[in-house]
Order: structure tokens, then sequence, then C-alpha cells
């Protein structure tokens, strides 16, 4: 009885045996093939020697996490600004800031300590580890660690191949350091960090000339700042000691350095002058002007491009059958349509590609007015004799479509203006062929009229060059106030429903005349020609305080367009045209015309990649 039992229980725990996975001793798992630890520490030897405490260190790492790239940038052995993109299905999205605590693990430094540690297998797991480092300086080019498998809790082999990584790395210098100058910078102010992932520094010097470096986007400027703004910077040195503040702003660290040359400490108001200049001056000086805007215009009936970061101009390879009769360009910059002696065209800026939308009437041709948002050309059929006929075209239904205006309506406006929202458009009427002036709201798709301005609200009044406002809530306009003593020319402001009229100048003499609009809305450019001796000039209303300031000094200066940037206005003077640089300002000339030749601004052509 007893021994059938124990032959049972014998039995039993040799089946229990056969059925559980035998145990994997230490001498079953492989060892760590690794780079001699006297290689690792020559490395690390050889990096210190060379001294590197201020660099920029771009890695790209790929672990279980997915693919990133770090943007390093160590001034002074410090991590001072860094970033990180990551890789989605095969494309880097834009670069965010990374915080500058996990950015220490990505110095050359903590790198170098990883890999020390794996070789030495002090990390989390054993690891294969092949790396390359820099003959010269001794940093890590290539690593590729490969998790090795492990014991379990339960004493069972474990592999963590999800624990290796690779990465490759690239060590530069500095940009700002590889400008030398002898010169002690009157303003230093660099960025760490922030919305904009800020990897940048600006130094402007005693001689007027600056550097901007963003070693991030590898980016190195050096622009001249305006006259009057270094003056203001050069006073304010002059009069105070040395100011040295670091401040933490959008979500970002900002320290400045302003080299004083006075005795006087800095109070509260001179800090925030301080301040105020030194963003002033780095938003200025940090922006390669110009750069991906072509102004297009028109010469002779041939059509040009004008490079501003260039200021060279080119003529654009089209041909055109004389004469031309005009240009427009769609409110994405993409799109140009144009009518000449038989057909009216279209080119797409950016491919090349060109088409026909139809050809003339025997007895007449087409003149682009503008396009809207909606893809709708307004065209204007002029005949040789008699009065002109409105209708529109668009690229997908390229036909003639009638706007139904009274017969004879608007022969020869002084300007027109589309809304940048819907499908309507308001037309001037000043001078003497027109029976009733005024301002005239049209709708392009039931041709329904809406005065807006009329003899009767403002009597005798002639309306000129309206301009919609970006949102498309008010209308900016020059109008003649033929009751008024001298009759001056002024610049009003309302509501697109007509309401709110509002008188943005007060000469009692001159003409006001040519507004246009920056792009936020936020100013109105106009131009102010006979109001008194010597007052020829461009002003600016600031649509928020309600105050007007003057641009710039010049007889018969009539404004015609800013730039996508902002950066750029655009004017006519005589038979020329030129720009006037606002940040700096500065004039350049576009194209000097002769005697008689006709110069027409057509549009922008803009290829920036951030917009």
């Amino acid at each position: 009885m007893y021994r059938f039992s124990f032959l049972c229980l014998t039995l039993m725990l040799f089946l229990l045996a056969a059925c559980t996975e035998p145990t994997a001793t230490p001498s079953a798992l492989p060892v760590p093939n690794v780079p001699p630890i006297e290689e690792v520490d020559g490395a690390i030897l050889q990096w210190e020697n060379g001294n590197n405490t201020r660099y920029a260190v771009t890695v790209e790492e790929i672990s279980r996490e997915g693919t990133f790239r770090y943007r390093i940038i160590v001034a002074d052995g410090m991590v001072r600004a860094a970033q990180q993109q990551i890789k989605v299905a095969g494309v880097w999205q834009a670069p965010t800031v990374l915080d500058l605590e996990t950015a220490a693990n990505y110095t050359v430094d903590a790198l170098l300590a990883r890999i020390r540690n794996d070789v030495l297998g002090l990390g989390v797991v054993p690891m294969d580890v092949i790396v390359i480092f820099d003959s010269l300086s001794g940093y890590p080019t290539v690593v590729e660690a490969k998790a090795l498998p492990t014991y379990n809790e339960n004493g069972n082999v474990q592999l963590n191949r999800d624990l290796g990584y690779s990465f490759t790395s690239d060590v530069k210098v500095l940009i700002e350091d590889t400008l030398k100058t002898d010169q002690t910078p009157l303003l230093y102010v660099t960025r760490s960090g922030g919305e904009e992932a800020w990897c940048d520094s600006l130094r402007v010097f005693p001689d007027g000339s600056s550097a901007y470096s963003d070693d991030c986007r590898e980016i190195l400027l050096q622009l001249t700042p305006p006259p009057d703004v270094l003056a203001e910077l050069v006073a304010l040195g002059g009069s105070l000691s040395s100011i040295d503040e670091t401040r933490e702003e959008a979500g970002g660290t900002v320290h400045l350095v302003l080299q004083g040359t006075g005795t006087a400490t800095a109070d509260a108001g001179a800090l925030e002058e301080a301040w105020n200049l030194g963003r002033e001056m780095a938003d200025m000086l940090s922006r390669p002007i110009g750069a991906g805007i072509t102004l297009l215009y028109t010469r002779q009936g041939q059509l040009f491009g004008f490079d501003m970061r260039a200021a060279m101009g080119q003529p654009a390879s089209l041909q055109l059958s004389q004469p031309l009769f005009g240009m427009a360009v769609d409110p994405n910059g993409s799109l140009l349509a144009y009518a000449d002696s038989e057909k009216l065209h279209w080119l797409d800026l950016l491919t090349g590609e060109t088409g026909i939308f139809f050809s003339n009437l025997p007895d007449s041709h087409y003149l682009p007015r503008g396009w809207n948002q909606q893809g709708q050309l307004l065209l204007q059929r002029v005949p040789n004799t008699g009065s002109s006929e409105w209708g529109w075209t668009s690229r997908e239904d390229p036909s003639w479509h009638p706007i139904p205006l009274n017969e004879g309506a608007f022969p020869c406006d002084t300007g027109l203006s589309l809304n940048p929202n819907t499908a309507e458009f308001v037309i001037a009427a000043g001078g003497d062929c027109e029976t009733e002036p005024g301002l005239t709201l049209v709708n392009i798709a039931d041709g329904s009229l809406r005065k807006l301005i009329d003899a009767q609200s403002v009597p005798g009044s002639g309306v000129f060059q309206p301009a919609w406002s970006p949102d498309g809530n008010w209308i900016v306009f020059s109008l003649t106030l033929k009751d008024t003593p001298q009759n001056p020319q002024r610049i009003f402001l309302m509501r697109a429903d007509g309401s709110e009229l509002t008188a943005l100048t007060n000469n009692t003499l001159g003409v006001a005349s040519h507004p246009i609009w920056a792009g936020d809305g936020s100013r109105i450019f106009y131009s102010l020609q006979g109001a008194d001796t010597g007052e020829n000039d461009v002003y600016a209303y600031n649509v928020t305080a309600q105050t007007n300031e003057l641009i710039f000094a010049g007889e018969g200066i009539y404004p015609v367009s800013l730039s996508p940037d902002d950066e750029f206005l655009i004017f006519t003077t005589g038979t020329d045209m030129k720009a006037y640089l606002l940040t700096h300002g500065e004039l350049l000339s576009v194209v000097r015309g002769d005697e008689g030749e006709d110069i027409r601004f057509v549009s922008w052509l803009d290829t920036r990649t951030e917009k």
C-alpha cells in the first residue's frame, strides 16, 4: 500500500517536471559585444581636452518611442536652447520646444556617459554596442545599441529588444562664433526656448552693423539697423551703466546685455526702454528681408518680376500679343489672368502652366479687374465704341457670366475693391464723367446695387481708390468735399454697410489719397499732397490709436501696395516705381521709367516657405 503510493507520487513529480520549461542558466545568455572601455575613455578625454563648451549638436535617435531629431545649443557649458522634431510616416514634423532638462540628456557629455555605462554594463540591460567616434573631437557620430536577453524575476529569459536604440550626431561650432570681430556689442540678446523654439542670438555693434544667428535653422544675417533706432540705442547706452538681465518670456528665457558707458543705474523706466528696444531690434534684424517675395509689374506691355531680396528685376518668359490690356492675380498669389489683343489668358505662377478663358469678340476686349476668394475673376468687356459690360469667369467655368448692371454703369470708375470674404465689390465714381459720383456696393451674383456714398449723404462728393479691410468689415477711401472751402480731398473710413462714416484726415487743403491697408489691418497708409507748404508726405493712420504718423516725405508720391510681409511700401513718383523699407527707413528703386512709359504694378509672387 505505501509502496504503491510512493511510486504514484514519484511518477506525478516526474510528469510535472517534464511539463515545466527548464530554467536557463547564466551561461546560456550571450556575452555583450562592446568596444574596449579604453577606447571610450580615450574619446571622452579627447572631447574634454578640446574644451568644447560652446557648440550646437544635432542628434537623430531611433528608439521604441519613435524617430526623433534633437537640436541642442550649448553655450559656456550650459544648455541654452533646444528643440525637437518627430518623424511621422516618413515626414519630419514642425519643430517644437524641448525643455532644457530633457535636452541635457542629448549634450555630447551626456551621450558619452550613456555609451560608457552601456559598455560597462551599468545600464538597465546589457547591450551590444557599436560606436564610431569623430577622429578629431571625440564625440560619437554613430551609435548602434542592441539590448540583450536578461532574466526576469521568475528566473526565465526575457528579451529586451525594445530597450535598444541607435543614433547619429553632428557637432558644429555656434554660428555666432564663426563671425570674428574685435568690437564689443552695444546690444546682445539671446533667446532660449519659447513658442518658436528659439535658438538665436543678436549682436549690434558700435559701427552700425549687426549679426543675427539661429543655430537651429542655421541662419546668419548681417543687416544694418535703421539710423534712428541705432541712434536711440547709442543714446540709451551713453546715459546708463551696463544692463545685464534675464527674463522669462513666452515660455522661454531671454537674456539682454546693454553695454552702457554712463554712470546712472537704470531705473524701472529705463529698463523697460532697454527691453522694448532689444525686442524691436531682435524682431527687425532677425529676418531675411524680402526673401521669397517678388513684385510683378508691367512695362510697355511686358511682364517683369522684381526680386525684393536681391533687388533685381527680370523679364518674365511670357508671350503676349500687343497691346496688353490688363492683369490680375488671385488672392492666393498663384494664378495670373491677363488680357491681350487676342484672348483672355491664365497663367499658374507656381508651375508655369498656361491656358485660355476665351477669345475676344471682334469689336471688344476684356479688362481683368480682380479676383475674389470664390475664384471669380471680375471683368469688363470694353467695346471699341459704346459702354462697357460687366461680368465674371473662373477656371472651373471659363465662360462669360454677365453681371446685370444698369446699361452704361460706371463707364469711367475711379477705383474698385473686392470684398475679401464675399462675392461683392465696391466701385467708386468721381470726376466729371459720372452723373452720380459716390461709392456703390455691387453683388456679383445678381448685379444688385446699393449706394453707400452719394451726393445726398455727402453733398457734391467724389470718391476715389476704395480699399476693403483684410477682415471685410471696413472700407477706406479718398473723398473730395466740394461744398467745403478749398475743396480738400480727405481719407474717410466707414463700415462695410455704410455706417460710421469717419474722417481720418482733417486737411483743409490738398489731396489725401491712395489709401492701402496693412496686412493685419492695424494701419492705413496714404499720400497727402499739397496740404500746405512742404507737406508732401506719406502717412500711416493707426486704427487702434486713431493717430496719424509721418512715414516719409516726398512730392508726387502715391502708395500702390504693401508686400505680403508688410515690409515694403510700393509707391509711384513721376514715371518711377520705388519701394520704402518700413522696418529700416530705406528707399529702394524698383524701376526707372522714361518719359511717356506705362509702368503698372500687377501683384506679388510670394514663395516663402513660412508665411
